[in-house]
C-alpha cells in the first residue's frame, strides 16, 4: 500500500492535547476509507502538522481528515520509506547496544574499539 505524507499549515490553536484528540478521531475512521494511519508529528510554534500514513490514495486521506475534525491537509505527497520505523529503531537499538572499549596505541593515543565487528573498526576518542 502506498505511504504518503500530508501536511496541514497553520492549524490554530494547536496543543499535544489538541493533537492527540485529533489523532484519535482519524483512528476511529480510517478504516472506512481503507486509510492507516502511522505517526504524526507536530511542531505548537509554527502550527504544521505532519501526518504519516498507509491509503489507497491521497484522497482517502483527505477524507478521513474531513469525516474525523474537518481539518483537511494543505498538502499529500507519496513518499517512500528507506525502512519502516520498526527496522529503524531495532538499528538504533543493535547501534547503542554495542559494546565498546578503549585500548591505547604504541603512541599513547587512546582508541576505542568496537568488540562486536572482527574488523575492530577504531575511532579517535
Amino acid at each position: 500500500m502506498p505511504l504518503f505524507m500530508d501536511i496541514h499549515e497553520k492549524v490554530e490553536g494547536l496543543t499535544p492535547e489538541a493533537i492527540t484528540a485529533a489523532h484519535q478521531q482519524d483512528l476511529a475512521v480510517q478504516a472506512r476509507y481503507g486509510v492507516r494511519f502511522i505517526r504524526y508529528w507536530y511542531d505548537e510554534r509554527t502550527g504544521k502538522v505532519f501526518c504519516l500514513s498507509e491509503a489507497p490514495t491521497p484522497d482517502a486521506v483527505t477524507s478521513v481528515h474531513r469525516a474525523a475534525h474537518g481539518l483537511v491537509a494543505t498538502t499529500a505527497a507519496a513518499v517512500i520509506a528507506a525502512a519502516r520505523p520498526a527496522q529503524v529503531l531495532n538499528g538504533v537499538r543493535r547501534v547503542m547496544s554495542r559494546r565498546r572499549t578503549t585500548n591505547r596505541t604504541s603512541h599513547g593515543e587512546r582508541h576505542a574499539v568496537d568488540t562486536q565487528f572482527p574488523t575492530g573498526r577504531n575511532r579517535e576518542v
